[in-house]
C-alpha cells in the first residue's frame, strides 16, 4: 500500500508514531512533575504518624499526679499490708498490733434435724443502734433450714447458717460487718423459737466471738478501727493488719512509673525526630557511583522534605522546647535544672540520649523537680500540705501557702496572698499566678508552707502538637495544597491524552483517506488504457 506511491505502510507508521511522541510530550513532563508531589504527600502522611505517636507520648506527662510516685513496704507482710497515695510523705513508722477487727458471731443448741418443724412466731435482730428487722417464722419455714434461709433474705445485717457438729444441727449467726459498733442482739416471740433469742447476760443462743474493733498503735500513738483497716494515721497511707505483732512501714519515692512514661517519650521523641532527619536530608552520591566514565559528576538523593519550610518549623519548635527547658526547686531560680541536670542530652541529630544511671538518682532524690521538667508538678516543705493539681494556665513559681480553716465544710486559705478555698481538706487557688492549683491539707491541720511549681514540657509541646496535627493543622494544610496541584495536573493529563488521542485518530483517518484516492486514481488510469486498445488496436502512449 502507498500514496500515490510515495509512501510504504511503515513510513506511514513512523509518522503517526512521531507524532504520537510529540502530541504526548506535555504529558509525560506533567507526570514526571507529579512523582515528587505524591511523594511528598506520602511523607507528609508518615510525618503525621510519627508525631502523633509522640503526642500519645506527651499526654502521658500531661497528668503526673497518675502515676504512682510513693511507695508503702512493710517490714514483716504477715502483720499487715500497705498502700500509700501520692500525697504520702517520705518517711518511716513502727507499728505494734494489739488487737484484730472481729465480727460477732453466735450458736443455738442442738436439733436433731435441720429440716423438721420447730414452731412460729417472731425473731427480732438489731444490729448496733440500726432498726430492728423483723422475721416471721410460720409452718411453711419454721425449721433450722427455713429460719436461716428467711434471715439471710431479710437483710438484717446478719448472716446465717445450719452446721452439723457431729451430733446435731445448730443454727449459727455471723454479723456481717467487724467492730463493737456492729454487735447485734436477737428477741424473739412464740416460746419455740425463745432458743435464738440473744442479749448480753441472756439465755439462748451462745457467743462465740464478741464484736470487737482493731487496735494498734502507730510510733507509740494508740489507735482503734471497727475494721481491720487503719486510714488517716500516716497521712496518704492506709494498711491492713492481718495478725498481731510489731512491724514498720517505710514510705519511699517510687520512679518505676516516671521511669516508664519518660522512656516511652524519649522513644516517640527520637522516632519523630529521626523521620524528619531523614526526610529533609541530602545524601550526596559517593564511590565509583559519584562520577561517571566521562568526569561527570553524579547528583545525590535528596530527602522528600528537604528545604520545605513547615517541616522546619516543626523541627526547629521541638527542639527549642527540649534544649530550653528548665524546672525551678524550693529556691526558685537559683537552683533551676535542666534535662543536662539529670543525665538527659540533646544530640546534634536532634535525638535525645538517656543515661539511666543519672536519671534513677536524680528522680530518687528529687522527684518532683524532676518531673517538673516534663509535666505540672509541685512540692512543699510541710508534709501537711501537699500539691494536688494545676492547670495549663497556672504560673511555675515559688509559693507562700497560710491555710485558715480546715473542716469538711470548708478548707481555706492564702497562696501568696490570693484566695484558696474548699472543702474536705482540699482547696484551689481561685486567682492570681497560682489560679488552678489544688492543694490537699492535713487533716485537723492549719499549716503554713512553701510550695514550688513547675509546668514542664508537656504543655508546651501538647499546644505544640495540636496544632501541627488538628483538622486545620499546617501539615494538613500542606497536605491540602500539593493535594490540589497533583489534582490540577492530573487534570491536564487527562486532558492532553485526550487531546492526544484524537489528533492521532484525525492523522490515521486523513491517511486512510489519502490511501483511498490513490486507488480510485490508479483504478481509473486502468481502465482509460483498455478502451483505448479496443479502439485503436494498441495501448495509448499519451502522445
Amino acid at each position: 500500500m502507498s500514496i500515490s506511491g510515495v509512501l510504504s505502510s511503515s513510513q506511514i507508521q513512523s509518522l503517526v508514531k512521531a507524532a504520537e511522541n510529540q502530541y504526548n510530550a506535555p504529558i509525560a513532563t506533567l507526570q514526571a512533575e507529579a512523582k515528587p508531589l505524591e511523594t511528598e504527600i506520602s511523607a507528609y502522611g508518615n510525618l503525621s504518624s510519627v508525631l502523633g505517636g509522640l503526642q500519645s507520648a506527651v499526654q502521658g506527662l500531661m497528668d503526673l499526679s497518675s502515676l504512682t510516685q510513693v511507695q508503702a513496704n512493710v517490714g514483716n507482710s504477715a502483720i499487715l499490708s500497705a498502700t500509700a497515695s501520692n500525697a504520702a510523705p517520705t518517711g518511716s513508722y513502727s507499728v505494734t498490733v494489739s488487737g484484730l477487727a472481729t465480727a460477732q458471731s453466735l450458736y443455738s443448741s442442738d436439733y436433731s434435724s435441720q429440716t423438721s418443724a420447730i414452731g412460729t412466731g417472731t425473731l427480732s435482730i438489731q444490729v448496733g443502734n440500726g432498726a430492728a428487722v423483723n422475721i416471721d417464722v410460720t409452718s411453711s419455714n419454721d425449721t433450722l433450714d427455713g429460719i436461716a434461709n428467711a434471715i439471710n433474705q431479710s437483710g438484717a445485717g446478719v448472716t446465717a447458717s445450719v452446721v452439723y457438729d457431729g451430733t446435731g444441727y445448730r443454727l449459727t449467726v455471723i454479723g456481717n460487718q467487724t467492730g463493737s459498733g456492729n454487735a447485734f442482739s436477737i428477741s424473739t416471740t412464740g416460746s419455740a423459737l425463745s432458743g435464738f433469742s440473744y442479749a448480753s447476760g441472756a439465755s439462748g443462743m451462745t457467743e462465740s466471738q464478741a464484736a470487737q474493733n482493731a487496735t494498734a498503735s502507730v510510733n507509740g500513738i494508740s489507735l482503734t478501727s471497727a475494721s481491720n483497716t487503719f486510714s488517716g494515721a500516716i497521712p496518704g497511707v492506709s494498711f491492713t493488719v492481718s495478725a498481731t505483732g510489731s512491724t514498720s512501714i517505710s514510705v519511699g519515692v517510687s520512679t518505676s512509673d516516671a521511669q516508664s512514661a519518660i522512656q516511652d517519650f524519649v522513644q516517640a521523641f527520637n522516632k519523630a525526630s529521626s523521620f524528619i532527619q531523614s526526610a529533609t536530608a541530602y545524601t550526596p552520591a559517593s564511590g565509583t557511583a559519584a562520577v561517571s566514565a566521562t568526569g561527570t559528576v553524579a547528583s545525590g538523593t535528596a530527602g522528600p522534605l528537604i528545604g520545605d519550610p513547615v517541616v522546619q518549623g516543626i523541627e526547629n519548635q521541638l527542639l527549642s522546647i527540649i534544649s530550653t527547658a528548665t524546672a525551678i526547686g524550693s529556691g526558685g531560680a537559683a537552683d533551676a535544672i535542666g534535662f543536662g541536670n539529670i543525665g538527659i542530652t540533646l544530640t546534634s541529630s536532634g535525638t535525645i540520649t538517656v543515661d539511666q544511671s543519672a536519671l534513677n538518682s536524680a528522680l530518687s532524690s528529687n522527684y518532683a523537680q524532676v518531673m517538673g521538667l516534663f509535666g505540672a508538678m509541685g512540692s512543699s516543705n510541710n508534709p501537711s500540705v501537699q500539691f494536688s493539681g494545676a492547670t495549663s494556665g497556672t504560673v511555675a513559681g515559688v509559693y507562700d501557702v497560710n491555710v485558715t480553716a480546715n473542716s469538711s465544710s470548708l478548707t481555706s486559705g492564702t497562696v501568696n496572698g490570693y484566695v484558696a478555698s474548699g472543702s474536705n481538706g482540699m482547696m484551689t487557688v481561685t486567682s492570681g499566678p497560682a489560679a488552678g492549683m489544688t492543694l490537699s491539707i492535713g487533716t485537723g491541720t492549719l499549716p503554713s508552707a512553701s510550695v514550688f511549681f513547675n509546668q514542664g514540657i508537656a504543655s508546651s509541646m501538647a499546644s505544640l502538637l495540636d496544632g501541627v496535627l488538628g483538622s486545620n493543622g499546617v501539615i494538613q494544610q500542606a497536605q491540602n495544597d500539593l493535594q490540589s496541584q497533583l489534582t490540577n495536573m492530573n487534570s491536564q493529563i487527562t486532558q492532553y491524552q485526550q487531546a492526544s488521542k484524537e489528533q492521532i485518530s484525525a492523522m490515521v483517518s486523513a491517511f486512510g483517506n489519502y490511501e483511498n484516492v490513490s486507488a480510485q486514481a490508479s483504478t481509473t488510469a486502468n481502465d482509460l488504457n483498455a478502451i483505448f486498445s479496443s479502439l485503436f488496436g494498441g495501448a495509448s502512449s499519451g502522445s
